[in-house]
């Protein structure tokens, strides 16, 4: 699995308004910049790749487009999400939110 930032996508959602300026520079570095590097040297950006971590995933692998559309980076139902609790019981699988992938978690 290749992620090429931690927290990205969520730092630009954590933000006050307005937004489009952090998304322009997250795209222009990591969208513009490092995918088509990744792209030349021959690795499938459509397998095993997320751009950040938690992310809503994108809209297209080409050309890369991602899904900015949602106010949770991290939503059980589009890319990935982290999970940490430090006082839930571990080896409970209900404790476990059902998330789309789990790519972070500990207690």
């Amino acid at each position: 699995m290749w992620v090429l930032n931690n927290e990205g996508e969520a730092m630009i959602q954590w933000r006050s308004q307005p937004k489009q300026p952090y998304r322009d520079q997250y795209d222009g570095f990591y969208i513009d910049i490092i995918i088509p590097i990744m792209r030349d040297a021959e690795i499938q950006i459509s397998q095993n790749f997320m751009d950040t971590s938690p992310s809503n995933g994108v809209d297209s692998f080409d050309p890369y487009i991602k899904n900015y559309n949602l106010s949770d980076a991290g939503s059980p139902y589009y890319g990935d999400g982290h999970f940490y609790y430090l006082t839930l019981d571990c080896e409970d699988p209900d404790t476990f939110p059902a998330f789309r992938f789990l790519s972070e978690s500990g207690f």
